[in-house]
């Protein structure tokens, strides 16, 4: 990887009239977003492997492996391994083409007239994906596969978000080593040329490396959330079972409206961006699903349905597995049938011989 870190002092009146910030050394971003290759394999060019890539892959086990603890500690009411890799498999082609379709909505909504546009979609490996058209699809196939196969949907989100708080981050990293979403022009020391950024009066500028400063603000609502999930409940709320997705919703749509300040945007509303209208609708769904799931939970929910008073944590009671340890019990009969009709098929071949 071209990783070599190159300081360069910009000719002077090269971005800011005032003489002052002329001599500042501005680092030059020349990453490789290859993390292996690229290679020409065929008629496939720039084959590797990209630390974009390798962001997803490592936040799809991370969350696999939260998921995974949860079931074979029973914290996910009737979840099982089964259902655990099939709701994975859902996740990851829910994120994919969710993304790949909210960043066309968002950005290029003209592509979607045409059929070339349409066969673009699935095309990953030519960049651009959006969080609200992932988390979009997620949400509403996870919530249909768990309502369909009866596993608890909140429970699962609880142990997956903050996961996917810190993934975000990692794939904020990814975006700046790819030297994507950028920021806005920036005189502070820290600032950085992107190769790829517009131009300003016909100069590349250095510019705010925004990619770094959500991916601190995502690592911080990681550990807030991680917090959450580890103490023990001090409300009636905390002990609701998807309580932490309203915090995450919430807590990333503020985060982001405020780092979206420095972040170059191509869609503007005047004094906010597109982005930033997004990240307060979420912050305002986030608010009031949480207001309504409570009131809801708390007229119609069962002692079963709540979390422990020992929090997330605590041992869920049997009643809330007996779905899946009847469909097992089920399958083990059935199972042990099959068992016997082979022993019997196989002692009648005996004694025919």
């Amino acid at each position: 990887m071209a990783s070599r870190r190159c300081l360069d002092v910009p000719r002077r009146g090269s971005y800011h009239p005032n003489a002052m910030f002329s001599d500042l050394p501005f680092y030059h971003h020349n990453l490789d977003p290859f993390l292996i290759g690229p290679y020409v394999v065929g008629p496939i060019r720039n084959f590797g492997i990209r630390w974009y890539s390798l962001a997803y892959i490592l936040g799809f086990l991370a969350i696999y492996a939260s998921l995974y603890r949860a079931v074979i500690r029973r914290r996910i009411p009737n979840g099982d391994l089964e259902r655990l890799e099939e709701a994975c498999l859902i996740l990851i082609a829910a994120v994919i083409l969710g993304g790949r379709l909210g960043y066309f909505i968002l950005i290029e909504p003209h592509k979607l007239l045409t059929l070339q546009g349409w066969l673009e979609v699935p095309q990953v490996w030519r960049g651009g994906m959006a969080f609200f058209g992932a988390a979009l699809t997620v949400f509403v196939t996870e919530y249909w596969y768990c309502r369909k196969n009866r596993v608890g949907f909140w429970h699962g989100a609880d142990r997956l978000v903050w996961v996917l708080a810190f993934a975000l981050g990692f794939g904020r990293i990814a975006n700046f080593i790819n030297g994507e979403l950028y920021g806005i022009p920036t005189d502070g020391q820290w600032g950085v040329y992107f190769p790829g950024a517009p131009l300003v009066n016909g100069l590349n500028v250095p510019r705010h490396p925004v990619q770094l400063y959500s991916a601190v603000s995502h690592w911080l609502l990681g550990f807030f959330l991680l917090y959450l999930l580890k103490r023990r409940p001090r409300s009636r709320f905390d002990r609701i079972p998807g309580f932490t997705v309203f915090w995450f919703l919430s807590g990333y749509g503020l985060l982001r409206f405020v780092t979206d300040f420095w972040r170059h945007e191509a869609t503007d509303f005047g004094l906010i961006n597109g982005g930033q209208v997004l990240s307060l609708v979420l912050v305002v769904v986030g608010l009031v699903a949480a207001r309504v799931r409570y009131v809801a939970f708390t007229k119609h929910a069962s002692e079963v349905d709540w979390y422990p008073p020992e929090g997330v944590e605590g041992e869920l009671p049997a009643e809330a597995h007996a779905f899946v340890d009847a469909v097992v019990a089920d399958r083990k009969a059935s199972d042990e049938a099959a068992r016997q009709r082979r022993e019997t098929a196989r002692a009648k071949r005996r004694r025919k011989k």
